[in-house]
């Protein structure tokens, strides 16, 4: 055990880091690849058709380009992190432009809409701002 209270939180972010840039690494491979992938304190699983090999292959050269500073392959755009920032965003700003004093529905649904987009605007650049 560990008296450092952020050791967990720390190997947690450097499996999910890992766990991108392998899959950074075996998307170039295949670019039609669908993985999922999963991060937690043993490490990270990632689900999807891929050879096993492959995978451990894509573990040590995304390991070794980490550890030589290549810090952008732990950053994914797809990465769940970001799509769960994105829905809270959205989620929030609708609920704020829908309690704007409008009496028209439709300006309200309007705002809603406006509010929502503007979110999304937002949300990808925050998420991949929140993964570095």
């Amino acid at each position: 055990m560990t008296l450092d209270p952020l050791a967990h939180v720390r190997h947690i972010r450097q499996s999910h880091g890992l766990e991108h840039g392998t899959v950074h690494l075996l998307i170039r491979l295949d670019p039609s690849l669908r993985l999922v992938g999963r991060s937690d304190c043993q490490g990270f699983s990632l689900y999807g058709d891929v050879d096993t090999r492959e995978v451990a292959r894509a573990v040590a050269e995304a390991l070794e380009r980490l550890q030589r500073g290549e810090g952008w392959l732990a950053v994914h755009p797809r990465c769940g992190t970001g799509t769960a920032l994105s829905i809270l965003l959205a989620s929030a700003a609708a609920c704020g432009a829908e309690r704007l004093p409008s009496p028209s529905v439709v300006k309200r649904l309007a705002a809603v809409l406006v509010a929502i987009m503007a979110a999304q605007v937002v949300a990808r650049p925050l998420g991949m701002a929140m993964q570095r």
